[in-house]
């Protein structure tokens, strides 16, 4: 698998601080089974990830960790957060394969 997919609060929060201390590049996609925007972008995630190998990649389903308080501050899905060097450097909400592409190569320029 190109991303990590955590199963708990517990485990995506030991993970993203994990990865935003060791890791140059994160990116974040928060989804949910019940959403169809989230089902029609996994596959560009997923082609994302494989892709650029040298970023992190989470999937994170928020029914599954909604304990996290980054998940508590979700409010719409899918939703995208980019890290470099363990900051947020942009996020957007929404199922647009141009702006996910785009955020991930602006993340390693």
């Amino acid at each position: 698998m190109s991303y990590i997919e955590p199963k708990s609060a517990q485990e995506f929060d030991s993970a993203i601080e994990s990865a935003l201390k060791n890791d140059p590049y994160v990116v974040i996609y928060y989804t949910a089974t019940w959403c169809g925007p989230c089902r029609a972008i996994a596959p560009v995630f997923t082609k994302s990830s494989q892709d650029n190998t040298n970023v992190k990649f989470f999937k994170v389903d928020i029914d599954l960790t909604q304990e996290s308080p980054r998940v508590a501050t979700i409010s719409s899905v899918p939703k995208f957060e980019f890290y470099k060097s363990g900051s947020k450097v942009s996020e957007f909400a929404g199922a647009s394969a141009a702006n996910l592409n785009k955020s991930v190569a602006d993340l390693q320029a």
